[in-house]
């Protein structure tokens, strides 16, 4: 969901409106640029230390939230 891409620009897009199409292409790129910063900053975080239960490694997943403010 995006107050850009409303379902009138994705019709408008559907119908051939050349700028309806160009703004969901600008929508589209900008969420790609996004993905890309994003793990661009994983990768360069510093190492981090495995989980430890009771004094030995152990395997766990992270969830780790990004968010993005445009200005």
């Amino acid at each position: 969901s995006s107050p850009i891409v409303t379902a009138e620009v994705q019709k408008a897009a559907k119908e051939g409106d050349e700028e309806a199409i160009e703004t969901m292409k600008a929508h589209y790129d900008a969420i790609e640029a996004m993905k890309e910063e994003a793990v661009y900053v994983v990768r360069n975080m510093p190492r981090w230390e495995p989980a430890r239960q009771n004094g030995k490694r152990v395997e766990t997943t992270y969830t780790l939230p990004v968010s993005f403010k445009l200005q």
